[in-house]
């Protein structure tokens, strides 16, 4: 059975427990891996593998959920975007719309989730990065990143431990606004010379780029995401140059 299958199979219970959620988890990976076998001869390796994987998305479904309602209202434009970095099948959409929107409503804090996925990546901020920028482009697939979506996901930097500086580029560069700085998206001051926002872009490119991630853990269904930051660090390189030359 596949990861994302055996995710709805058992994120009910996870998410919400009790004996209704367990019939309903059971229900909704019916509906969704009917046609897989179980695979009767899985390492141990492999078994834990796809155990850390159900946790961190199973958590990373709830995250997603919860944001989308901190402005009071869930779009279609951010399932939408959900969908397209996580590539949910088709046949896989209707049962994780239900997982959705019963995460949106559940009562459950948010950083209960945030602390699953903190202990589990403890040593690999990257995939925390990573798990922030997810957030925050799904954030903006509206338009732009609210204020209460904004204080959501500060609350949420909180907890993987990032910086204020770190959390202000990361947002900058998901904002949707005209104002934001490229120098903010940089991690730099506009006073800065540009031999040292130079450095700052270089470090940020080797940062980013994919194979360091996926080595470093992040899964590859996040790498969309990191290419997408990649866009916007180059982008905001650009247009330094281009004053700095004015």
């Amino acid at each position: 059975m596949r990861v994302w299958g055996k995710i709805i199979l058992g994120a009910v219970g996870l998410l919400w427990g009790g004996p209704v959620g367990g019939i309903v988890g059971v229900s909704l990976g019916a509906l969704v891996d009917y046609r897989y076998p179980h695979r009767k001869h899985d390492s141990l390796a492999s078994q834990e593998d796809d155990h850390a994987q159900i946790i961190f998305k199973t958590a990373l479904i709830a995250l997603s959920a919860k944001m989308t309602r901190a402005d009071g209202r869930t779009s279609h434009e951010e399932f939408t975007a959900f969908r397209q970095l996580f590539k949910i099948r088709p046949d896989q959409v209707d049962a994780m719309r239900i997982l959705f929107e019963q995460a949106c409503s559940d009562g459950t804090d948010p950083l209960h989730y945030a602390h699953q996925l903190r202990n589990l990546h403890h040593r690999s901020p990257q995939v925390l990065e990573e798990v922030l920028t997810c957030l925050m482009f799904i954030a903006a697939s509206d338009g732009h990143i609210s204020a209460p979506e904004r204080i959501y996901l500060w609350r949420i930097a909180e907890v993987f431990g990032f910086s204020r500086g770190d959390f202000d580029r990361l947002c900058g560069m998901h904002s949707g606004t005209k104002t934001t700085s490229c120098y903010e998206v940089l991690g730099v001051s506009s006073h800065d010379d540009l031999a040292t926002i130079r450095r700052a872009y270089h470090s940020l490119v080797a940062r980013y780029h994919p194979d360091k991630l996926i080595a470093s853990g992040v899964p590859t269904e996040m790498i969309e995401g990191a290419t997408k930051k990649m866009a916007a660090i180059n982008a905001a390189w650009d247009e330094v140059q281009k004053q700095r030359q004015s």
